[in-house]
């Protein structure tokens, strides 16, 4: 056995389905191991299309996204990709090939400093330095990308090493016949003294509110929020990266806070006397730039990883635990308390978040072109009730993220790092995670062009993705603000799009064209109901844009 094989016998004992990567001769040797496993090798044409891949995969399953790709530019080229899962948490082993170990540092052929390039924006890097270590050092990543706050791992392998001889002990596939890699790896529980602590704030306060965020999604908190919440009667706000956790449409919803929340969830938070946090950073977006809640407000917030407590606000009760762990402790205690907020305020509340909602898909029923939010509404209305969507960056998101949240991988979209052209590879990766289910990328022209080589991808591996191409011809968001802080002085923001129906078709994928409001129901019915990956180019009204409050949070 060499340590190629001591690789991928690791990860397919930790269970890994997929690897997501492009051919190169530094890497030739471990993929060629493919072929004696049950992991299957998803090559891409892009590596970053394969780092988003993984990382829409290990969004919605838990489990980490792997990724194998060349040295250089290839490890290069995973930089955007990574840096979104590492600001979200998303739990990803990326192994690099290099050139030989023995010649590095001699300024050879593709050699460039990876590893520290990599750090900033990783939770761990490493390097295989010995073949007998190779099983080891993926163990090490494996669990590194899935423990306490989930991120992403490198690994580099120089091509020398991936051929020395190695082992691969029954002690290290027993470890993964006893531990399941997936998030959370742990479920720390909170001390008894910050229940406790957490309990008496309630009992003093008159308007608590719970503010989920990212954490409960990644604990698996849902069902363990629903109880707190029907038992306590305290309102649920969430983050962005925390929506669906508690079903949007449910009674004590109040929906997503921040610079793309609801003014009726935003005013909320603004008005709580307690804010329980749980799982969640008080981020700059969650917090309108935090400005809400007040600085003078009761926290309690509670993380996995400690180091996230008290970062933003001064907290008056830090807990450090599992978000689910948590809400269990802590609803067993908290049933005979009276905490709910007057059943009419909550009520003026969540009519505000329904009522803005309404508003902001309404169109007009006889205009001549189609509008985003005729769009928008259209794939509410037509999509699968449990469809995941998946979105990048572009004026398309100020839409998209209106859209009511059912579960908690309903929208995936690169939250924190922001940047387009992650929909359409989120989508493949999200749709090899949950086969079952509708998988709908709404990507803008813009950020589709950057990674619509990929459609290739979508054919070759059969993968039964929707894309729905937001075609207004420009990048829009920053032709918005040219528009209304640049006294509509354009530049660099119009652009020439090829026909992307006919894209999809010169791919072999199903793929039609929709200008007319009337044509566009039945247009995207059939993309739906198509059997395979198929893509409808919607052109869209350029001139309708979200409502002018809306230009600080595009």
């Amino acid at each position: 056995m060499d340590a190629a094989e001591a690789i991928v016998q690791s990860l397919d004992d930790a269970g890994i389905e997929y690897v997501f990567g492009l051919p190169g001769s530094v890497i030739m040797n471990v993929i060629d191991k493919f072929h004696e496993s049950n992991v299957e090798f998803v090559s891409t044409r892009h590596e970053q299309v394969a780092t988003s891949m993984a990382d829409g995969y290990a969004r919605v399953t838990g489990r980490p996204g792997v990724t194998l790709v060349h040295v250089g530019p290839g490890a290069a080229n995973q930089v955007v990709g990574l840096g979104a899962a590492y600001r979200d948490a998303s739990p990803i082993v990326a192994i690099a090939g290099n050139e030989d170990l023995e010649r590095l540092g001699r300024d050879i052929w593709h050699e460039w400093d990876v590893e520290n390039v990599l750090d900033p924006i990783t939770k761990w890097t490493g390097q295989v330095r010995r073949g007998d270590d190779a099983a080891r050092i993926v163990r090490t990543g494996l669990v590194k990308s899935v423990s306490e706050t989930p991120g992403p791992v490198f690994i580099d392998l120089p091509k020398d090493v991936s051929r020395e001889k190695s082992t691969y002990s029954d002690a290290q596939r027993s470890f993964y016949d006893h531990n399941e890699l997936s998030v959370p790896f742990s479920r720390p529980e909170p001390h008894s003294a910050d229940v406790e602590c957490t309990l008496h704030l309630l009992e003093d306060a008159t308007k608590p509110l719970v503010l989920a965020g990212g954490g409960c999604v990644r604990s698996g908190s849902g069902d363990a929020l629903k109880t707190f919440v029907e038992n306590t009667g305290i309102p649920v706000v969430t983050s962005n990266s925390g929506r669906g956790i508690l079903d949007e449409t449910s009674s004590w919803s109040l929906g997503v806070v921040g610079r793309r929340g609801s003014d009726g969830a935003n005013e909320a938070l603004g008005q709580a006397d307690l804010v329980l946090g749980i799982g969640a950073r008080f981020s700059g977006l969650t917090t309108s730039n935090w400005t809400r809640p007040d600085p003078e407000t009761t926290l309690v917030q509670v993380d996995i990883d400690s180091a996230e407590l008290a970062s933003q606000y001064p907290v008056e009760c830090p807990v450090t635990a599992d978000a689910r762990a948590f809400l269990e402790s802590i609803t067993d205690r908290a049933g005979n308390i009276d905490l709910s907020w007057e059943e009419e305020v909550i009520s003026e509340y969540r009519d505000r978040v329904r009522t803005e909602r309404a508003a902001f898909f309404a169109y007009e029923t006889d205009a001549e072109s189609i509008g985003p939010q005729r769009l928008f509404a259209t794939i509410l209305e037509e999509k699968d009730d449990d469809a995941i969507v998946t979105q990048g960056g572009g004026v398309h998101a100020s839409f998209n993220a209106r859209q009511p949240a059912a579960d908690p991988h309903s929208h995936l979209h690169a939250i924190s790092f922001g940047g387009m052209g992650y929909g359409f590879p989120f989508a493949l990766g999200a749709k090899l995670g949950a086969p079952d289910r509708q998988v709908i990328c709404v990507e803008g022209d813009g950020g589709f062009s950057m990674v619509m080589q990929d459609l290739e991808t979508a054919v070759r591996y059969d993968i039964d993705v929707k894309i729905v191409v937001y075609n207004n011809f420009s990048h829009g968001t920053q032709k918005l603000r040219q528009a209304r802080l640049f006294d509509e002085r354009y530049l660099g923001t119009d652009v020439e799009n090829p026909s992307f129906a006919g894209v999809a078709d010169q791919f072999g994928m199903y793929g039609a064209t929709v200008s007319d409001p009337s044509e566009l129901r039945p247009a995207l019915g059939e993309v739906l109901d198509h059997d395979g990956p198929a893509l409808l180019d919607v052109l869209v009204d350029p001139t309708v844009w979200p409502s002018t409050d809306d230009i600080a949070q595009i």
